[in-house]
């Protein structure tokens, strides 16, 4: 075949060719690899040294080299082959031969089915569809009706709720008459139109039925099922489905009564109106399942006879591979009529062993590819494939709750990351403890198993005491079934090593190594146990131990990032100290001094805590600590630059003065408070003697706080009472929502007080359709009762539930077809409890045997301990309320969907019914809740108390009364009691010490009164002054703690003293002080504002009037060059007052003139001024206030050489004490703006001056000038 003269026949024998040999390249080098792990293994397992790296790899056989392979694919053309590669060739065509032909076989066989589905549509299309109608009957019960919808699909309310056959249902009953009639059977027929949702006079279909109409529905076509109802089949699918189970009187009724009542509806021409079609929503997926050679980039290997499993809902969908790879899977339901996505696992298995030998790469395939969303009628589906090795882990749960676990988390053993190719089967769908993980053969696996994104619940990474972290569980490996006794030995070794770290690090937690030692004694007692053979203590003692070790790595994981956050957040106090001890110690006043001194000390301060702290020596790489806080700082700075000069380039580009004047409002504030810190930082280099001493008095109190207070974490219990007396004595264990809790949880309880005390489960049935209320249907000769609560409870209840029983007795152990009814219920059905004892009643289609009938009134009170009824309660909704997409996605992914409101109904118990709590769950029924009825001498508080150490539920305690039991972690913070007398202590010296500061400054009080500072800014510098005090001590004394703790920690001298490293307590150190500090230095403060007003009055007040003139000057000097600026800058804050309803004032009529105004040579300034005029309404403008205002700029009589300012104010309107007052509020804000005067910029002022060109936007007079009008300021 190599010498073929056609080039285009040579070209495709070529292509072969190097098909073939890209396969034997790849299996060959796969079994390779596969030897080496073994024996890599197998040398690990049994201790032999591993062959050096440089000893020569032995020599392989020609034929099983895969570089010869490789080689021979890399040839472009025959010619280019040498002898060996051509027989090479020529052995290759002969080995895939075969191949070829079966594959040539199976296109002639999808030629043949492709033309003969084209046939059938082509002959189905000369028809119009009137009806499909599909059966599904049971001899059980001969009653039938039409169900519109099963459970094949799970379809959106919006296309189940609409009928579709209610015409139908009316038309088929009729028939059913007619039938009934002719061959004198009875009718068979009830009303069902409403389908699987069912009412009072509607019968119900079976739960988890799939109908065959579900996919012509969706199809669009008119389809129903003709149903037996009120049967709930529970035999079906189980060995219990045997031939003597089968009613042949039944069947032979059906045999000849469906048969006719089909013949006539066939023959009605009306059938086809009766029905019409659904939404369409009918889908299928196409794709290729391929491999990836090695060596190879892209999938291109088929991967034939590859079974795809599709997962929708409840149904699953099948389907195969052909020998291309490609597969075509119909039958599911697009996101038109259900929200819920195909979930694709496909497998390849190996016909010798029967296990998977290859599945899709999750990372190669993409989530998108095998979660598939399908938006048209075809979803596509291109599947990446590898070969693999399975492991089955068993007994995947939560030991907390006893619950299922959802998120997962596969990393590689060697490299501790995601592994480069890997599967795992679906375990969100929350009902399996079990998962099977895929990976490649000689891979080592850890899994981390969770149901939240907090913690982790499940850590299998095969540990030892030699390798806490762990190797990995080899892939292949026999299947963990003891996946509990691995996973507490895992979290043993892992935990025990972290312990003993903290331990060693000075990180004592009392808490965590009385905990670590419990769960030490449970493991081994556990171990004891199962070599024992004693499986329920084995189980027992290994659950409470894997509880116990969860919370430890929480509380490890935590004190960990504790301790790093603590550090953390005193490595940010370290910028502060720095600046600060810069002041102290050097006080340089040029920039790059300062600067390279702060930058120093904050080095030095940071490597000095990186040295004494144990925060650093618990992460892998210290220095990324202090590089993230560096970045964080910068990051941060250059924020704040690029937000200040954001507001600086839009304050230029507008050029308002509105925006000036807020400018300088807040740098007013920004200035005035960044100037007060440094005049107080800059204070401590002028008495550094003093300062040196106080400052010592605060380290000392600093090490004293850390070093006899400490922070614990304590797990502790608490009773609530919520009854004074108790329905009985035990314990009742449930959700709080009333979900439904596991069977695990049960036979954990069971197992775990088998020789204490009686585990007595409940449970109920819940409806199909939340807004349902019936539940089941039960029967007694020709009549019928719909429930709406089928109950089922554990024989041998508590004294209060035995005591319901009116008539005969409880359920008997091991009774499964029994029940016990209300009497009201009774009487529906025609019994009478004093004479139907025994009667066989039919309950959802199966019969059972009335063994008692029960008080419904009495049940309708009765209360279990946690004061809710016992009768079933179901979660009310609102009609219109639906799933949403986003909501059906993540409860597909796992995620618990928590209700809207907590709003429960309760089953009315006249039409409740109680049945044996297995037979409860036959039905489809769930458990809801659990009491533990303690045997005499064991008491329920002591048994929920042990319950609280590893259950994570909510307990219910009865007894003495009836009490809310939970458990919960508390911080207590001890020895604060102790430093009281400390604390005063230090309070009083850094008091007197203030105290002196203040009297020895008064020239330097005068000088900051001089030039402007108010007094509150006085007192204000004094406390910045202490506060920087504090942050030199806190630091300097929280050093010389870890000094101590790193060196003297384990002398006899310091053998009592308790050393914190938690973030909690370094700040509860820091605010402690600083507390201290600020209150010392409260009333030094006020004593320094006072020196700087020794006035009696702080507040500035006005003159007299008189009459209805007032006249006064502010108290601000100005030179000569800025007079025409403040007038303009005035009256350009007057004028934004013009007709603006809000402030202390409202102008009209301003102006700014040139003129000699006339006034008393004793207030009034000379000739030659500007005047600002204008007519100002005061606040509260109610009153009617009115005055004449007039600004004078002149030059000051006392003060040659500068300016001064001031105001004439005539009273037009309102009553003279209201208008003296309410100035107070106006000069107040003339006051603010002489001071905001201050701030402005040079090139603001010029623009006022005149010096600089401005735009107006509101001119004043021609002689003034045009001048911006600012936003007037809040009061």
């Amino acid at each position: 075949p190599l010498a073929l003269e056609s080039a285009d026949a040579q070209n495709r024998v070529w292509n072969f060719v190097v098909e073939r040999a890209k396969d034997a390249a790849d299996t060959w080098g796969r079994r390779i690899q596969d030897e080496s792990a073994g024996q890599a293994r197998a040398d690990d397992e049994g201790g032999n040294r591993p062959q050096s790296a440089s000893a020569p790899a032995p020599e392989l056989p020609a034929r099983e080299n895969p570089r010869v392979y490789r080689r021979l694919s890399w040839r472009t053309q025959v010619a280019e082959l040498d002898p060996e590669e051509r027989q090479l060739a020529r052995d290759l065509i002969r080995q895939g031969l075969p191949e070829l032909r079966a594959e040539l076989g199976e296109l002639k066989e999808r030629r043949q089915v492709n033309r003969d589905a084209t046939r059938v549509k082509h002959l189905v299309g000369r028809f119009t569809p009137v009806l499909v109608l599909s059966l599904s009957l049971s001899s059980a019960a001969l009653e039938t009706g039409i169900v519109e919808w099963g459970e094949t699909f799970p379809l959106q309310e919006r296309v189940t709720r609409p009928l579709r056959a209610f015409r139908l249902g009316e038309r088929i009953k009729a028939i059913g008459a007619g039938a009934a009639a002719e061959l004198g059977l009875p009718n068979l027929i009830r009303d069902s139109a409403r389908g699987a949702r069912g009412g009072i006079d509607v019968g119900t279909a079976p739960a988890g039925l799939a109908l065959a109409s579900d996919v012509a529905a969706i199809a669009g076509l008119p389809a129903v099922s003709l149903v037996t109802l009120d049967h709930e089949r529970l035999a079906w699918g189980t060995p219990e489905d045997r031939l003597e189970r089968v009613n042949f009187q039944h069947l032979q009724t059906l045999g000849e009564f469906i048969p006719a009542v089909l013949s006539r509806l066939c023959s009605q021409p009306a059938t086809s109106a009766g029905c019409v079609g659904a939404v369409e929503g009918l889908a299928g997926v196409r794709g290729q399942t391929m491999f990836i050679r090695q060596g190879e980039l892209f999938a291109d290997q088929p991967a034939p006879n590859t079974v795809i499993s599709a997962i929708q809902g409840k149904s699953i969908f099948r389907s195969m591979a052909f020998r291309d790879g490609s597969f075509f899977l119909t039958g599911v339901a697009d996101r038109r009529v259900a929200f819920e996505k195909v979930i694709l696992e496909p497998y390849g298995i190996d016909p010798m062993s029967g296990r998977v030998a290859w599945t899709a790469d999750k990372v190669q395939t993409g989530k998108d590819n095998y979660r598939l969303k399908i938006k048209s009628r075809v979803g596509s589906a291109p599947l990446v494939m590898f070969h693999c090795r399975q492991t089955d882990v068993i007994g995947a749960f939560d030991p907390q709750q006893l619950d299922y676990l959802t998120k997962v988390q596969l990393l590689d053993g060697v490299t501790e990351a995601r592994p480069l190719r890997y599967w795992y089967s679906r375990v969100d769908g929350r009902d399996t403890m079990a998962i099977s993980i895929f990976l490649e053969p000689g891979s080592r696996f850890k899994l981390v198993l969770s149901d939240t994104l907090l913690r982790p619940e499940l850590v299998l990474i095969n540990g030892s005491a030699r390798d806490p972290q762990g190797t990995g569980i080899p892939i292949g490996e026999p299947d963990l079934t003891l996946t509990p006794l691995q996973v507490t030995r895992d979290l043993h070794h892992l935990l025990g090593r972290r312990v003993d770290n903290l331990a060693q690090k000075g990180i004592a937690n009392r808490y965590l190594e009385d905990l670590y030692r419990d769960s030490s004694a449970g493991l081994a007692a556990a171990e004891q146990a199962l070599a024992a053979t004693r499986y329920d203590q084995f189980w027992s003692n290994i659950v409470g131990a894997w509880a116990e070790l969860n919370r430890i790595y929480t509380e490890v994981e935590g004190t960990q990032r504790d301790v790093l956050t603590g550090v953390m957040f005193f490595i940010a106090l370290f910028v502060p100290f720095a600046y600060c001890m810069e002041r102290y110690l050097f006080c340089f006043r040029g920039i790059y001094q300062q600067v390279s001194a702060f930058f120093l000390i904050l080095l030095a301060t940071i490597f000095t805590i990186r040295a004494l702290h144990p925060a650093f020596q618990l992460t892998y790489n210290p220095m990324v600590v202090i590089v993230a806080f560096f970045i964080v700082g910068l990051s941060l700075t250059v924020a704040w630059i690029i937000f200040v000069r954001f507001e600086q380039e839009m304050a230029n580009s507008r050029k308002s003065h509105d925006l000036v004047n807020a400018e300088a409002e807040q740098v007013n504030k920004w200035q005035a408070f960044g100037a007060g810190f440094a005049i107080g930082a800059s204070n401590l280099n002028r008495r550094k003697g003093r300062t040196a001493l106080a400052c010592l008095t605060l380290i000392i109190l600093t090490f004293t706080v850390m070093s006899f207070t400490n922070v614990k974490s304590l797990q502790q219990t608490s009773l609530s009472r919520i009854g004074e007396d108790t329905v009985y004595r035990g314990i009742l264990i449930r959700h709080p929502l009333w979900r439904p809790l596991t069977a695990l949880t049960l036979e954990d309880l069971r197992s775990r007080f088998s020789a204490t005390a009686r585990v007595w489960p409940r449970g109920w049935l819940r409806p199909r359709d939340p807004l349902d209320r019936s539940v089941a249907t039960i029967g007694a000769g020709d009549r019928t009762l719909v429930l709406e609560g089928l109950l089922g409870l554990g024989p041998e209840p508590p004294e209060p539930f035995r005591r319901l029983i009116r008539h005969g007795r409880w359920f008997e152990p091991g009774e499964a077809r029994a029940v016990i009814l209300p009497i009201q219920a009774a009487a529906e059905l025609g019994l009478v409890p004093e004479r139907d004892l025994g009667v066989e009643v039919r309950l959802a289609g199966e019969p059972f045997q009335v063994v008692g009938y029960f008080d419904s009134h009495q049940l309708e009170t009765l209360t279990d301990l946690d004061g809710q009824r016992v009768t079933p309660a179901y979660l009310e909704i609102s009609a219109d309320a639906e799933l949403s997409e986003v909501e059906v996605e993540a409860i597909q992914s796992g995620e618990d969907i928590l209700p809207m409101t907590e709003r429960f109904r309760f089953a009315r118990a006249d039409l409740t019914v109680i049945v044996p709590y297995r037979t409860c769950l036959g039905l489809g029924g769930d458990l809801t809740a659990i009491s533990i009825l303690p045997e005499a001498g064991a008491g329920p508080i002591a048994i929920a108390d042990n319950l609280a150490r590893w259950l994570a539920y909510p307990l219910f305690v009865g007894e003495a009364g009836t009490w809310y039991h939970s458990a919960s972690r508390t911080l207590r913070y001890q020895g604060v009691a102790n430093l009281l007398v400390p604390i005063l202590i230090v309070v009083f010296i850094c008091l007197n010490t203030m105290i002196g500061h203040v009297h020895e400054r008064q020239k330097e009080i005068s000088v900051y009164t001089s030039v402007g500072l108010a007094p509150a800014h006085v007192g204000f510098l004094f406390i910045v002054e202490a506060m920087a005090l504090a942050v030199l001590a806190t630091v300097i004394g929280y050093i010389l703690a870890q000094l101590s703790a790193r060196f003297m920690g384990h002398s006899a001298m310091f053998s009592d003293l308790t050393f914190n490293y938690s973030s909690l307590a370094g700040i509860a150190c820091m605010f402690l002080v600083f507390s201290v500090v600020f209150a010392a230095s409260l009333y030094p403060a006020r004593i320094a504002a006072r020196l700087a007003m020794p006035d009696v009055t702080r507040t500035w007040r006005l003159p007299d009037p008189e009459g209805d003139l007032l006249t006064l000057n502010l108290p601000f000097l100005l030179k000569n060059e800025e007079e025409m600026g403040i007038m303009r800058f005035l009256a350009a804050f007057i004028e934004s007052h013009q007709d603006v309803a809000h402030g202390n004032f409202i102008v009209s009529g301003a102006n700014l003139d040139v003129e000699s105004p006339p006034g008393s040579t004793a207030r009034m300034p000379l000739p030659s001024c500007l005047v600002l005029r204008a007519d100002v309404w005061l606040a509260p403008f109610d009153f009617g206030i009115k005055q004449r205002v007039q600004l004078h700029c002149c030059p000051s009589e006392a003060e040659p050489g500068y300016l001064e300012i001031a105001i004439r104010m005539i009273r037009l309107a309102g009553e003279s004490s209201s208008w003296v007052r309410s100035n107070a509020g106006f000069i107040k804000a003339l006051r603010k703006q002489m001071l905001l005067w201050r701030f402005l910029t040079p090139a603001a002022k010029a623009r006022y001056s005149g010096s600089e060109p401005a735009e107006p936007e509101t001119a004043v007079t021609a002689e003034a000038g045009p001048v911006p009008t600012p936003a007037a300021p809040a009061a």
